[in-house]
C-alpha cells in the first residue's frame, strides 16, 4: 500500500516539479532511495543526468500550510525558488540566488501567476499562434512515470 501511495503522490503532486527537474537534468538514471513519510507523503532521491535530486512532500492533518520550494545547489551557489500557495492568484515565484561568495540576489515575484500564463498559452495554441510541443509533453510524462514506478518498486523492496 505504501508503494502505491508514493507512486500516486509523485504523479499527482510531484508532477508539478518534475518538468522543471527534467529541463535541468533530462536523463533519468535510477532511484537512490524512496520511502513513504507519514501521515501522507514521500521522500525520494534519484539520479538524473549525473545529478542527485531529492523530492519530498508531506500533507499534514491540520490542513493546508503549503511551502513549495525548489532548491538547486551547484558549486557556484544555491538557487531557491519559493512558489506561492496553490490555487490562488498570488503572482509568480520569488527566486533567490546565494553565490558561493555569500552574495544574495533576489528576483521579486511577477504579478502574473502560472495560472494566468497557462490560460494565455492555451489561448495562443487555440488561435494557432503557438504550436503544442507534443514531444515535450510526452517526455515529461514518461520521465515522471519512470520516477514514480521506480520509487514504488524501491518502497516495495525491489532493488533499484
Amino acid at each position: 500500500m505504501a508503494a502505491g501511495v508514493v507512486r500516486q503522490l509523485l504523479l499527482g503532486l510531484g508532477i508539478h516539479d518534475l518538468p522543471a527537474i527534467r529541463e535541468l537534468a533530462p536523463e533519468f538514471e535510477r532511484i537512490s532511495f524512496a520511502r513513504a513519510v507519514p501521515p501522507i507523503g514521500y521522500a525520494v532521491g534519484f539520479r538524473s543526468s549525473r545529478v542527485q535530486v531529492q523530492l519530498a512532500a508531506v500533507m499534514l492533518p491540520d490542513g493546508p500550510d503549503a511551502q513549495w520550494r525548489l532548491s538547486i545547489g551547484t558549486t557556484r551557489g544555491v538557487v531557491d525558488i519559493d512558489y506561492p500557495p496553490a490555487f490562488v492568484h498570488a503572482g509568480s515565484a520569488v527566486v533567490r540566488v546565494r553565490t558561493a561568495e555569500g552574495r544574495l540576489i533576489e528576483h521579486p515575484a511577477d504579478p502574473d501567476d502560472g495560472y494566468v500564463r497557462e490560460w494565455r498559452a492555451l489561448d495562443a495554441e487555440l488561435r494557432g499562434d503557438r504550436a503544442i510541443d507534443y514531444d515535450g509533453v510526452l517526455a515529461d510524462a514518461l520521465f515522471a512515470i519512470a520516477i514514480a514506478d521506480g520509487a514504488a518498486d524501491v518502497v516495495r523492496g525491489v532493488p533499484a
